[in-house]
């Protein structure tokens, strides 16, 4: 299930968060809990899915969307584009 794409259209709302839920475990176990590692593969894996995923700072004063670049290549990396005020 780790190496899928998960689809959920159709979906309900329990059942998405079973699949996070499900994605999440999948992932730490293959991967480890290293936090940069994990953003990557859940972003990977939920390409074109239809949403975003957005991280704030402690104040919840500056947001930004989390983005991988070259998501095919081996140097794909989390990018952070800040969101404008």
């Amino acid at each position: 299930m780790i190496d899928e794409k998960i689809n959920c259209i159709g979906c309900t709302p329990e059942q998405i968060d079973k699949k996070v839920d499900d994605i999440t475990k999948a992932s730490v176990d293959k991967y480890g809990s290293d936090k940069s590692t994990f953003e990557k593969t859940f972003l990977e894996m939920n390409d074109n899915c239809g949403f975003s995923i957005y991280k704030a700072n402690s104040e919840l004063t500056n947001w930004t969307k989390l983005t991988v670049t070259n998501p095919t290549l081996a140097t794909a990396a989390v990018l952070p584009l800040p969101c404008p005020n």
